[in-house]
């Protein structure tokens, strides 16, 4: 073998490997293709960390929080009613005076809170169909 094209060839073997392996580790079409949840893919961090908040007098509460940049959609659901859709966010960074790169991926949301306990559901969703949730219940006077 030529010596210019086995170094190619070697290159090309090393490269895709992994690939494979990694394709043939995926399944053929169990349970494995379902959507699943995936712990931490969102979270709520305002207005606390805690899964408790209040009480307040407030009829609306924004939430917000972080999630991982491959979620492509934020909604939300309340145990007394109501639900609706997060606005995504994103910073930009210069780490190192180089930039900018996207950074800090979150979502924000207004709640309409009722008298009483409002258990809030937050759910990210990735393009796959695979989720996170977070919940936070948020009482109200």
């Amino acid at each position: 073998m030529d010596k210019k094209k086995g170094w190619r060839r070697q290159l090309l073997v090393a490269g895709l490997a992994p690939l494979l392996v990694g394709l043939s580790a995926c399944g053929g079409g169990d349970d494995e293709d379902e959507p699943r949840e995936i712990p931490g893919l969102v979270t709520i961090e305002s207005p606390t960390t805690s899964p408790t908040f209040g009480p307040t007098a407030q009829a609306t509460e924004n939430l917000s929080g972080s999630r991982s940049l491959t979620v492509v959609e934020v909604t939300w659901t309340n145990s007394a009613g109501g639900s609706g859709t997060g606005t995504l966010t994103v910073q930009e960074c210069f780490p190192f005076g180089v930039g900018p790169i996207p950074c800090n991926h979150g979502w924000s949301t207004s709640v309409a809170l009722a008298v009483g306990a409002n258990t809030i559901t937050v759910t990210g969703k990735n393009a796959d169909g695979s989720f996170g949730r977070d919940t936070i219940t948020i009482t109200r006077n």
